[in-house]
C-alpha cells in the first residue's frame, strides 16, 4: 500500500491501471509499473521494493525502509543543489526530499514490543579496519594495508556490521593526513567514513614467532575487544592466526558452530605467494595503477587457479581500467563458477556482473539498485548501478542521465575514483556546467596522467560554453590522447536535442581538420579521427554520400569486414533509403562473403560467425519485404540458439519474429518480441548488434500508432543518446509525438532542428525533410490563425 501511493505521489499516475476492474487486477499480479523518470528516479528502488509480486522479496519491515530512506535523504539535498541551474524542476526533488522526510516520520514512531518497551530499528553498523602497525621484520610489511582487505573481508556482515571499503579507508587517510597513532584523530576519520566501531592493531616479529595483536573500539575510543595470537614456529603463512583473531573479535555476536564462516583462507587462498601477489594487486587497485594491478592479479591465480577472489578483482583490472572487455567478461564467468565461498556483497556484485554480461539489464540494474540500498555507504556499489546506466541504459531502453544520481553519491564517497570522475565530467560538460567540472576538479587528487585529461575536459567545456572556437581547435589540435578525440566528439558534435547550435557542427570540422594536420599523431590516430567524425558529422547531417567517399576503417582481424558490415548498419537504419536500390546487392554479397562454415570465421565471432550472418541477411530481407527468406532465417537461429549457443542466436531470432509479426499487422507481439530480445554483452566488434538499436526503433514506433507517444519519446530518446545514425531522425520522429500530443512548442523546435540539420541531405532522405517542413508549416499557420 505504501508503494502505491508513494509511486502515485511521485509519477502523477497509479502503478496498476486498467479499463475495468479485471483489468486493473491483472495488471496488479502481472505487470511491472513504468519506471520513474528523471528527478523522481532516485526513488526507484525504494518503491520497488515495496511493490514486489513475491511477498517475501518485498522489504521487509518499516526499519528496514526507514534506514533505507534515511540514506536517500542524506543524499538527495546535494542533489538538489547540483541541478541545472535554469531548471524548472529543483522544487520538484526538494518536494521530494520533503515526502521522503514525512515518511520518516511516520516510519520512525518508536513501536512497542510486547512488554511494553520500544523496539529498535536493526540498523547495520559501519566497522572500520585500520591499517596494522608493523614492526620488527620489513618482510611483513605486505601486513600493514593487507591486514585492513583481509579482516574487512572476513567480518563484513557479521555481527550486525558493515566493513567499509578498503579504498575508501586509505582514500580518507591520504587525503586528510591522519595520523594513525593519534586515537582521537582515528575517532574522527571513522566517523567521517560513516561508520562508528574501529580496529587498530600490530604485526610484530618477536624471535621465531610472528605476534598479531588487535584492539576493537567503539564510537568514544573506548576498547570493547582486545585479543592476540600468532604464527606458530618455522611457519610464515599468517591465514590460520588471522583466522583466529576474527572469530576472537567476533566471538560475542557469532554462534560458535558458525565460526568457520570467518575464515579468510576459505574466501581467499590457501598459496601465501599467492595472497602477496593479491594484496599487492589491491593496493595497485586503490593507488589507480591499474595495468600493474593485472599484472599482480594475474600472478596471484597463476600461483593458484581457484583464488575465486582473485579472478573477480583481475576481471575488473583488464575490463575497465586496462581496457579489454573481452578479459573482463572471461574471468567474470569464471570467478561466477565458484562464488560461494564469497562474502555476500561480493556474491551479489558477482550475480549483477554476470547478469549484464549475458544481456539481462533489467536483472542487472534491479541488483546493482538493491547493493545500494543494502549497502548504501559502498562507493563501488552506486558506482556500479551509475556505470550500468552510463554505458548500457540506452541499451536498455532508458535514459543514461539516470546515472548521474548514483554517480554524485559516489564520488561523495569516493572523490578519487578517477572513472567517477570522467563520467560525471562528461554529464556536466553536456549541460555546459563548467564551474561544476572545475570544482570536480579541484575535488579529485588523481595521478599526474589523469589530472591532465581532467585539465582537458576543463579546457574543451570552457572554450565550448565561452564560444570560442579557435580556443578549443587549438587545445584538441594539439592533444594526441585517442580518450581525447572521444571527448571531444561527444562535446562538439554529439549534442542531441540539448544543444541546438548549428554553429557546432561547423567547429566541430574545423577540429576534423586541425587534428588531420597534428604532426604528433600517428598514421592510426588520424584514421582513427576521421573515422570518428565522419560517421557522427556527415551521419548527423544526412550526408550518406560523402560517408562512402571519405569513410575509412581500420582492417580488423576480429570482424571479418568493416565495410560491408556497416553498410548493412545504415541499411537496416532510418537512413536506409540511401541504399535502397542495393538492398538485393549488399544480401547476395553478405551471402557470399561471410562464410556459412563456423570454420570459416576468426576472433569475436569464431563458432558465432554464421549465426551474424544469418541475422543480417534475415534484417535485409525484412527491408525488402522477402518475408519467405525471414521466415527461413529465423528457422535457423532457433536451431543454432539449441546447440551450443553464446545467446546471440536466441536473441537474434526474438528479433527476426519480432519483425514477422509486425509484418503479419500483430503489433502487441511485435512490441513484446522485440522488447524480450537478450543479447550477451562483449564489448567487442558485436557493438553494433548488441546495441539492439531497431529493436527499440520497432518498438517506439508501435508506440507511436498506439498513441502513447509519451513512452514512444522516451524510447527515442535513448537512440538519440547512442546512436549517432538514430539520432536526428528521432527528432523527426518525436516532433511528430509532440505535435499529436498538442505540444506546439516541443514539436516545431524539433522540426526545425531536423529540417536544417538536414537541409542538404542526400536526395533519397529529403521526403523526411519535406515531412519536417510541412510540420512545421501546419504548426506556424496554426498559431498565426489562432486568436490572441
Amino acid at each position: 500500500s505504501l508503494g502505491v501511493v508513494l509511486y502515485e505521489m511521485l509519477s502523477g499516475r497509479r502503478p496498476f491501471d486498467g479499463d475495468y476492474e479485471q483489468a486493473i487486477s491483472y495488471a496488479i499480479l502481472n505487470e511491472e509499473p513504468e519506471r520513474l523518470m528523471n528527478q523522481t528516479a532516485f526513488m526507484e528502488g525504494i518503491v520497488q521494493s515495496c511493490l514486489r509480486k513475491n511477498p517475501k522479496e518485498r522489504t521487509e519491515d518499516a526499519a528496514t525502509l526507514a534506514r533505507r530512506l534515511r540514506t536517500i535523504a542524506a543524499t538527495t539535498t546535494e542533489s538538489v543543489a547540483v541541478a541545472t541551474p535554469h531548471s524548472k524542476t529543483p522544487w520538484i526533488v526538494a518536494a521530494l526530499v520533503a515526502l521522503v522526510a514525512v515518511v520518516l516520520v511516520l516510519l520512525l514512531v518508536p513501536r512497542r514490543t510486547s512488554d511494553g518497551g520500544e523496539e529498535e530499528p536493526a540498523v547495520l553498523e559501519g566497522l572500520v579496519v585500520m591499517p596494522f602497525t608493523v614492526r620488527g621484520d620489513e618482510s611483513l610489511e605486505y601486513l600493514s594495508e593487507g591486514m585492513v582487505d583481509l579482516l574487512s573481508l572476513a567480518l563484513d556482515g557479521v555481527g550486525g556490521r558493515r566493513a567499509v571499503d578498503a579504498r575508501l579507508i586509505f582514500g580518507e587517510i591520504n587525503r586528510s593526513r591522519t595520523d594513525l597513532n593519534d586515537l582521537v584523530a582515528v575517532r574522527s576519520l571513522v566517523e567521517k567514513l560513516g561508520a562508528r566501531d574501529f580496529i587498530m592493531g600490530t604485526v610484530m616479529r618477536v624471535g621465531p614467532h610472528v605476534r598479531f595483536n588487535a584492539t576493537q573500539y567503539d564510537a568514544n575510543g573506548n576498547a570493547v575487544v582486545q585479543v592476540d595470537d600468532e604464527v606458530e614456529q618455522g611457519s610464515e603463512d599468517p591465514m590460520p592466526a588471522i583466522d583466529r583473531l576474527a572469530q576472537k573479535l567476533m566471538a560475542s555476536h557469532v554462534k560458535e558452530q558458525d565460526q568457520g564462516r570467518l575464515s579468510v583462507a576459505a574466501m581467499t587462498t590457501s598459496s601465501l605467494p599467492s595472497l602477496k601477489a593479491y594484496l599487492e594487486g589491491e593496493h595497485a587497485m586503490r593507488d589507480g595503477r591499474y595495468r600493474d594491478a593485472a599484472v599482480a592479479l594475474q600472478r596471484a591465480v597463476d600461483l593458484d587457479s581457484t583464488f575465486t577472489l582473485a579472478w573477480y578483482r583481475l576481471g575488473q583490472a583488464n575490463g575497465w581500467y586496462a581496457g579489454s572487455w573481452d578479459l573482463w567478461r572471461k574471468y567474470t564467468f569464471k570467478a561466477a563458477e565458484r562464488a560461494d565461498g564469497l562474502p555476500d556483497r561480493f556474491q551479489k556484485l558477482l550475480a549483477a556482473d554476470t547478469a549484464l554480461f549475458r544481456g539481462n539489464g533489467s536483472e542487472a540494474e534491479r541488483l546493482y539498485r538493491s547493493l545500494t540500498q543494502e549497502y548504501p555507504a559502498d562507493a563501488y556499489a552506486w558506482y556500479s548501478l551509475g556505470d550500468y546506466y552510463y554505458h548500457f541504459g540506452p541499451t536498455n531502453g532508458v535514459s543514461e542521465f539516470l546515472a548521474k544520481e548514483p554517480l554524485e553519491r559516489a564520488f561523495a564517497l569516493d572523490p578519487d575514483n578517477a572513472e567517477v570522475f570522467d563520467h560525471l565530467a562528461d554529464f556536466l560538460s553536456f549541460e555546459k556546467r563548467y564551474e561544476a567540472v572545475d570544482s570536480l576538479i579541484r575535488q579529485s587528487d588523481p595521478e599526474w596522467v589523469r589530472r591532465e585529461l581532467h585539465e582537458l575536459w576543463l579546457a574543451l567545456a570552457r572554450a565550448v560554453g565561452s564560444s570560442e572556437p579557435d580556443s578549443m581547435i587549438e587545445v584538441a589540435s594539439n592533444s594526441t590522447w585517442w580518450f581525447r578525440s572521444a571527448t571531444l566528439t561527444r562535446i562538439v558534435g554529439d549534442l542531441g536535442p540539448y544543444l541546438a547550435d548549428n554553429d557546432d557542427l561547423e567547429i566541430g570540422e574545423r577540429i576534423h581538420h586541425a587534428r588531420m594536420n597534428n604532426a604528433d599523431l600517428s598514421v592510426g590516430d588520424r584514421r582513427w579521427a576521421r573515422t570518428a567524425y565522419t560517421f557522427r558529422h556527415l551521419y548527423r547531417t544526412g550526408r550518406w554520400k560523402e560517408v562512402r567517399e571519405n569513410m575509412y576503417i581500420a582492417p580488423n582481424p576480429e570482424w571479418p569486414d568493416h565495410e560491408l558490415t556497416a553498410l548493412w548498419f545504415v541499411a537496416v537504419s532510418p537512413l536506409g533509403a540511401v541504399l535502397e536500390r542495393e538492398l538485393s546487392d549488399l544480401r547476395r554479397r553478405v551471402e557470399d562473403e561471410y562464410p556459412a562454415d563456423p570454420d570459416g570465421w576468426e576472433g569475436l565471432w569464431q563458432n558465432q560467425g554464421p549465426v551474424f550472418r544469418s541475422f543480417m541477411i534475415g534484417m535485409l530481407s525484412a527491408r525488402m519485404g522477402d518475408w519467405p527468406e525471414v521466415e527461413r532465417q529465423t528457422e535457423f537461429l532457433v536451431r543454432s540458439s539449441e546447440d551450443d549457443d553464446a545467446g546471440f542466436a536466441a536473441g537474434f531470432a526474438m528479433t527476426l519474429r519480432a519483425y514477422l509479426a509486425r509484418s503479419k499487422g500483430d503489433n502487441a507481439d511485435a512490441y513484446v518480441l522485440a522488447s524480450s530480445v537478450v543479447l550477451p554483452v562483449t564489448g567487442g566488434s558485436a557493438d553494433w548488434f548488441e546495441s539492439r538499436a531497431y529493436d527499440r526503433h520497432l518498438r517506439a514506433a508501435i508506440l507511436m500508432e498506439q498513441e502513447r507517444y509519451e513512452e514512444a519519446i522516451a524510447l527515442w530518446g535513448t537512440l538519440a543518446e547512442s546512436h549517432s545514425l538514430w539520432q536526428v531522425p528521432t527528432y523527426l520522429y518525436r516532433a511528430q509525438c509532440y505535435e499529436a500530443m498538442g505540444d506546439a512548442d516541443g514539436a516545431i523546435a524539433l522540426y526545425q532542428l531536423f529540417a536544417d540539420l538536414w537541409k542538404d541531405a542526400d536526395p533519397e532522405l529529403q521526403p523526411m525533410v519535406e515531412e519536417a517542413r510541412a510540420g512545421l508549416e501546419r504548426l506556424l499557420d496554426a498559431e498565426v490563425r489562432e486568436p490572441s
